[in-house]
């Protein structure tokens, strides 16, 4: 795999891994607070952000690979991506219940919060990565104006 490639996914999943990993922490401190922690929440949590990061890991090496393909091939790959990608996370959540239901080995609701918390990740980092462009953008052109004026 190319560098700029590597750089790309690591761009790209390093703020989803962070922002789950930030709000998994904070589900766990609810439970402390509210006295149901186990280490089943610990394992939940864990499980649902290793699912979660796995999928968009996966998610981002096909549009990176369908992007380097045949220009008319794109729809059907990430089409079947997508569908590869929905069948591990039902299958993957699906053991996650079962190990949580029947054996008790960890809690169910941090690892079905999982799966939205890359998606609040993703909303955030990217609020705050256009509101950083805004201000530098808004800096360069006070730059410019200051070096016509001189």
């Amino acid at each position: 795999m190319e560098e700029s490639n590597k750089k790309a996914i690591l761009g790209f999943l390093a703020p989803v891994a962070v922002g789950t990993l930030c709000l998994e922490a904070i589900t766990v401190l609810v439970f402390v607070i509210i006295k149901k922690f186990s280490m089943g929440v610990i394992w939940g949590a864990l499980w649902g952000t290793a699912v979660m990061v796995l999928y968009y890991f996966l998610m981002s090496l096909a549009v990176i690979k369908a992007a380097s393909g045949n220009p008319e091939d794109v729809k059907k790959r990430i089409q079947a991506s997508y569908s590869m990608r929905m069948l591990m996370l039902l299958v993957l959540m699906g053991i996650g219940l079962y190990l949580s239901s029947y054996l008790n080995l960890m809690n169910w609701i941090p690892m079905l919060l999982a799966c939205i918390y890359p998606r609040i990740s993703i909303a955030v980092y990217s609020a705050f990565k256009a509101k950083k462009d805004s201000a530098d953008k808004t800096a360069n052109s006070s730059e410019s104006e200051k070096d016509g004026e001189i």
